[in-house]
């Protein structure tokens, strides 16, 4: 996985997304959270997005992404509806759409933030912990805790939880079991593999813009790169106000996934383009 973070590139190697989403599942363990209770995501994609949901399902969690867009009433609803019993969070700004109503969450064990590096100065709460603390609080575990949860899930299981986002009313979820998940990239692996050999594989590359909170996004950026093995580059938050041309160049990506709205905003650009520039197209 590769992300630019103010023009300084970060890497994990597989070996250290492993790494990192067994320390995630660890401080699940050390913090006695219950397995099948959920583990809720608000933030914009990045390496932290997929170990959280990585970690979540060693541990046998339900892992379920909460838009970045939705308003402070529409979390809340969601973590209590999921059972969540651990939120991550990008941003101390995304923070305050839990705290004021931390109240009405008596399961929550653990607040997590992942792109910051302190905490705001009047959160004096034990459950808030940044991403690198978190980590660190099951390092002394044996991962045979882990794998021994891992051999108890079973195919027809929830593995995640997709909602909407709450525009017509309180947000609805859709379960997914794990054999949903891998029977999401079946289709996806043979009919890309159809149009080019490599765009399927280890060789492959993408880029990760669209929400992971929608099964669009999850599905290319998660569930495939996890049962390929393929590259991930992650955009900036601003993807789609202008910067994703750029991590598109930077990245190269083999294949590209896109809704109807984003290839319409390329045509346009490359429009504009073309009238600057003539005999540009």
């Amino acid at each position: 996985m590769f992300v630019d973070r103010g023009g300084k590139v970060f890497t994990w190697t597989w070996n250290q997304y492993n790494l990192e989403a067994f320390q995630f599942a660890k401080a699940l363990s050390k913090l006695n959270v219950r397995e099948r209770s959920a583990v809720a995501i608000m933030g914009f994609n990045s390496p932290e997005w997929v170990i959280g949901f990585a970690g979540s399902i060693l541990y046998n969690c339900v892992c379920t992404g909460i838009y970045a867009t939705n308003a402070a009433e529409a979390c809340i609803y969601q973590v209590d509806h999921s059972e969540a019993e651990v939120i991550l969070v990008e941003t101390n700004e995304m923070l305050k759409r839990f705290t004021a109503s931390l109240h009405k969450l008596p399961r929550v064990k653990a607040i997590v933030v992942w792109g910051e590096d302190q905490l705001p100065s009047d959160v004096q709460d034990s459950r808030f912990f940044l991403w690198r603390d978190f980590l660190k609080l099951g390092q002394e575990l044996n991962d045979s805790i882990i794998h021994e949860k891992v051999s108890r899930q079973k195919p027809g299981e929830c593995a995640c939880l997709i909602y909407t986002s709450g525009t017509t009313g309180q947000p609805k979820g859709c379960m997914l079991s794990h054999d949903n998940c891998v029977w999401e990239c079946i289709p996806l692996m043979e009919t890309w593999g159809r149009e080019d050999a490599s765009m399927v594989g280890p060789q492959n590359r993408t880029v990760s813009y669209l929400p992971l909170s929608h099964i669009a996004g999850l599905s290319v950026d998660v569930l495939c790169h996890m049962y390929q093995g393929h590259e991930v580059y992650f955009a900036r938050p601003d993807a789609l106000q202008g910067t994703l041309v750029q991590t598109l160049t930077w990245a190269r990506p083999t294949s590209f996934f896109a809704v109807p709205r984003v290839w319409e905003k390329f045509e346009e650009k490359m429009k504009e383009i073309a009238a600057s520039k003539p005999g540009f197209l």
